[in-house]
């Protein structure tokens, strides 16, 4: 029975909508954006120099951050290329698994069709695609936190030390404070403490064995900083100045400051756009315990899960946005439980099924227009519609799913339809590879088409993610011994910002001449734009 749900049409369906939204166009943008760049950069040098201990980054060594991220992208770039499809690989298999934790965790909590509404919303959810389709170490976190909390709440119901939902609850904490440090624990701790207080159930503490466990997740965290310790002798020091810069924030007098505390409050509506009702919803939860009645204590840890890391991040002030994707995936089975009511309701009302439906769809386009406007004031026209028809569409996917067994063709092109469009957010012909002015792709694919291979590049600035599309020799050096670097050299290629290029020209070493061979125009101050240089004997 288990086997036939599972390869079920809706099952199918549902999975095929995630696969596309997921997959779909990973490789159609350029590597983009500060965390993209950094990895893309720290990853190309991995796969250059092997330096997979500490890997440098703009000249300077790589060690504040774990770098399970680092190391997943270059081992998909030794296996797949060093493209960008192949680079951004390991994290959209991290949400595809987050969207899998979902289903399987709904699936338990509200039956098979919760489950693959739960899915569907987090693949359709504009965000979670846009993340998906990126880079980053938050993926990582994440799907590995996501997996110890779907792991405990299974165990817990039969909770035996040493079985395997138990090591696989420690192991995948440990890969998420190789992910992101010890911020995993602290997602894992809130919610579970917050359950065994409320369900007064202590004794599953002890039954946690939490001293066998925390030498599992040493064992999988630890290994690397002890071994960059013996590279960097100063690496704690550095360690917990870059914490204290994180947990610190400076107050004043402004108010805009303060309103930092509250951004992710102020985000949530385009956070879980466009389920945004039901996102609101779920935050008052525990309004609804009375009516829920037995199904309170089911949702009770998901709730726990979804509201006390939400308040944990709240006060970060200023964080971006994408800190609260550790909350996407219990936020989606909260979304899913509302639709589950909602068509248990429109059920019994059979002509309210196309009132809801025309009604939603209408109120997801004004929320999506308005939405868009408000947090996207630059974006362009194409985002706007994207944002509006795939709010309306994934709507009508998430009700054809639930409706599949009585209508299975119209549902199935609802369910494909909601996922095309969802991966049409982000696709290619809203923002085409290397197509804007100043790409960093395209500056890099020039600078490899001059440079020889195996000629050093100098460098005083250069761009995160030009290593990885040009593969070549850089040496940091610093901008006064700059000339120096030169004259022992003699000929070669220095990679320099405008602004430095003028007192280059100023302290070259004598009978040296500069030649200009590119020019970026990556930035906004004119002054920060990186030029390549070759030099050679010449000039006076």
């Amino acid at each position: 029975v288990r086997t036939a749900a599972l390869v079920s049409p809706a099952e199918l369906a549902v999975w095929l909508v995630a696969l596309i939204a997921v997959l779909g166009f990973l490789g159609s943008r350029e590597i983009d954006g500060v965390r993209e760049r950094r990895l893309a950069g720290s990853a190309a040098d991995i796969l250059e120099h092997g330096r997979w201990l500490v890997p440098q980054l703009q000249g300077a060594q790589r060690f504040l951050k774990p770098l399970l991220a680092d190391w997943s992208a270059a081992v998909s770039m030794r296996l797949f290329g060093c493209n960008e499809r192949a680079f951004r690989l390991p994290f959209a298999l991290s949400a595809l698994g987050t969207v899998a934790l979902a289903r399987l965790f709904a699936g338990r909590l509200l039956g098979a069709g919760g489950g693959r509404a739960a899915a569907l919303i987090l693949a359709t959810t504009p965000y979670f695609v846009s993340e998906a389709h990126s880079a980053s170490t938050d993926l990582l976190l994440v799907f590995f936190s996501g997996a110890a909390m779907v792991a405990w709440w299974f165990w817990q119901s039969a909770p035996v030390p040493g079985s395997p939902l138990w090591c696989v609850f420690y192991v995948a904490l440990g890969l998420g404070c190789l992910a992101k440090g010890p911020v995993a624990l602290a997602i894992a701790a809130i919610p579970i403490g917050l359950e065994l207080w409320a369900s007064r159930r202590w004794e599953l503490a002890l039954r946690m064995r939490p001293w066998w466990g925390l030498l599992i997740v040493l064992a999988m965290a630890v290994p690397w900083p002890i071994a960059v310790c013996f590279v960097i002798p100063n690496a704690p020091t550095r360690w917990l100045a870059d914490m204290n810069l994180s947990l610190t924030r400076e107050h004043s007098s402004n108010v805009s400051e303060y309103l930092g505390y509250v951004s992710h409050i102020g985000n949530w509506s385009y956070f879980c756009f466009p389920w945004t009702v039901f996102g609101v919803a779920a935050l008052g939860l525990p309004l609804l315990r009375v009516r829920l009645g037995p199904l309170w204590p089911e949702l009770r840890f998901v709730y726990f899960w979804l509201i006390g890391n939400l308040a944990f991040f709240s006060t970060w002030a200023m964080q971006p946005m994408h800190y609260l994707l550790p909350v996407a995936l219990p936020l989606a089975v909260i979304e899913a439980f509302f639709w589950h009511q909602l068509l248990a309701a429109a059920g019994r009302a059979p002509h309210a099924v196309r009132l809801i439906q025309a009604g939603f769809a209408l109120s997801f386009l004004a929320l999506a227009l308005v939405t868009a406007g408000m947090m996207q004031q630059r974006a362009a026209t194409p985002m706007l519609v994207a944002l509006a028809v795939g709010g309306v569409l994934a709507v009508l996917g998430v009700l054809g799913a639930a409706r599949l067994a009585d209508r299975p063709r119209q549902s199935f092109v609802l369910l494909v339809l909601a996922g095309l469009i969802a991966v049409s957010i982000f696709s290619g012909w809203i923002r085409p590879r290397m197509s804007r002015r100043g790409s960093c792709a395209r500056f890099a694919t020039e600078l490899a088409a001059r440079v020889p291979v195996g000629a050093p590049v100098l460098f005083v600035e250069i761009e995160e993610a030009v290593p990885f599309y040009a593969r070549r020799d850089f040496r940091k050096v610093a901008t006064a011994a700059l000339p120096e670097r030169m004259g022992t050299l003699g000929r070669g290629y220095v990679l320099v910002t405008r602004a430095t290029y003028g007192a280059l020209r100023a302290t070259a070493p004598p009978h040296t001449e500069l030649r200009v061979l590119l020019e970026a125009d990556n930035h906004k101050d004119p002054r920060e734009d990186l030029v390549l240089l070759a030099f050679g004997p010449g000039g006076t």
